[in-house]
């Protein structure tokens, strides 16, 4: 049936939602039943392999990349990067404005011991002369 063959023009609000709370009920009914074909053909081929469902989620999460928790966070924006890879450009937005890298740092307890346990640190124009100086 192609679609333009229905004239729903006719139907009154009451029929076209029940309608959809019937496709809605279909839709889902053959995605279930579309999942679990294909859950009976994994099962069939992984024991055809001599292969257990042990073996199968080992390797599924030595596949899958683990999530990092953000490092540091944009407080005006919400945006975050883990620390890992290139800079986002909205770090180096920040730090070009003169915002310190650690100024973005999520506060965690660890980083709480950390900062308690670190010395101050020098103000950025004597940060650049001691860097000229080396």
């Amino acid at each position: 049936m192609q679609r333009e063959d229905l004239n729903l023009d006719g139907f009154s609000l009451n029929q076209l939602a029940a309608l959809r709370e019937d496709l809605e009920k279909t839709i889902q009914n053959k995605q279930e039943t579309r999942k679990r074909e294909a859950l009976t053909r994994i099962d069939r081929i992984a024991q055809e392999a001599g292969l257990t469902k042990t073996d199968i989620s080992k390797h599924l999460a030595r596949n899958q990349r683990k999530r990092v928790a953000p490092k540091y966070r944009d407080p005006q924006t919400g945006d975050s990067w883990s620390g890992r890879g290139r800079r986002p450009n909205w770090i180096e937005r920040k730090l070009q404005t003169g915002v310190a890298l650690d100024d973005l740092r999520i506060q965690t307890p660890e980083t709480r011991k950390a900062d308690a346990v670190r010395k101050p640190q020098p103000t950025t124009p004597e940060r650049l002369s001691a860097a000229r100086d080396r």
